[in-house]
């Protein structure tokens, strides 16, 4: 009873000081509008309103501007994290058959990169991985060209390739002097990999599979995203008589997949398959062209093989 008493006497207490609050607000408003008919007795009401309207307005202007201020200032800040802005970020995978070697296919990427610098930028790294050191170097591995561009004065200049493992072939360009902010620049490379993918189901099998997900009968080509990027473009093209099947999208976000984002693309058609002639071939080429893709996602091309 002691118990249910206090609560009854808390509910009451709280009612109390509700119906003491609208009292208040009532007072305030009573006492508000009192004034305003006493102002009104020294200054005519049509002088009064605009008066007041004016008022508002500016009010509310300023505050508008203040949080257009704040929000301009956050997203500078998620901008300078980042370190780079793409407005354009490209990749292009053309496959076909090995010139040294029926197991597997060579693999040629162009690429473009478009970005703005959100702070002083010295270096444009980028890497190819293959699944496991077990996989094979990057034997005969070359760029057949590059071309670098920058809004300021200044040079863009590749470096040597170099291994990072057996599994990962790095790549640099070097602005010098470094890029300033808000400087633009525009990096085209195209590099041949040869042997790069297994050309059958049992050359698959033979390979390292990723932690995740597994893709079983599944060969796949992936970019991450690791910055804002306006357009990201990914295409994948393999000629039909290397006989690949059931091409298909995946996207992952560490170890969840994305399936309202595969869903999206697919319905919006910023996923598509589509046959066309690639170097002469009838191939298969899917291409997911889609703006402000996901940051920290994987974006997967997979097909199945002979």
């Amino acid at each position: 009873m002691a118990l249910g008493n206090l609560g009854n006497e808390g509910q009451a207490r709280a009612r109390g000081r509700r119906s003491a609050n609208l009292i208040k607000v009532g007072a305030g408003i009573f006492e508000g509008s009192a004034a305003i008919m006493a102002f009104t007795k020294i200054i005519p009401l049509e002088v009064v309103v605009p008066g007041v309207i004016t008022i508002a307005l500016g009010t509310w202007v300023f505050l508008a501007e203040r949080r257009a201020r704040a929000n301009a200032q956050q997203l500078r800040r998620v901008d300078e994290q980042y370190g780079r802005l793409y407005s354009l970020f490209e990749t292009s995978w053309e496959y076909s058959a090995s010139a040294t070697d029926p197991c597997f296919w060579d693999g040629k990427n162009y690429a473009i990169r478009e970005f703005v610098a959100q702070r002083p930028t010295r270096f444009l790294e980028w890497s190819i991985v293959r699944r496991s050191d077990a996989d094979g170097d990057f034997g005969g591995a070359a760029v057949l060209s590059f071309s670098g561009t920058r809004s300021g004065a200044g040079t863009c200049r590749a470096l040597p390739f170099h291994y990072n493992s057996t599994a990962k072939l790095a790549f640099r360009v070097e602005f010098d002097p470094p890029l300033t902010y808000a400087e633009r620049a525009r990096v085209e490379f195209c590099v041949l990999v040869p042997n790069y993918k297994p050309a059958s189901l049992t050359g698959l099998q033979a390979k390292a599979a990723p932690t995740f997900p597994t893709p079983g009968h599944a060969e796949y080509s992936k970019t991450d995203v690791s910055y804002p990027i306006e357009r990201f473009v990914k295409r994948v093209s393999i000629p039909k008589s290397l006989g690949s099947s059931q091409h298909g999208l995946q996207v992952y976000r560490g170890y969840f997949s994305e399936d309202r984002e595969v869903e999206e693309l697919q319905r919006n058609g910023n996923y598509t398959l589509a046959s066309a002639i690639v170097n002469g071939q009838d191939s298969w080429v899917m291409t997911i062209d889609r703006a402000d893709p996901l940051i920290k996602a994987t974006y997967r091309i997979h097909w199945s093989l002979p």
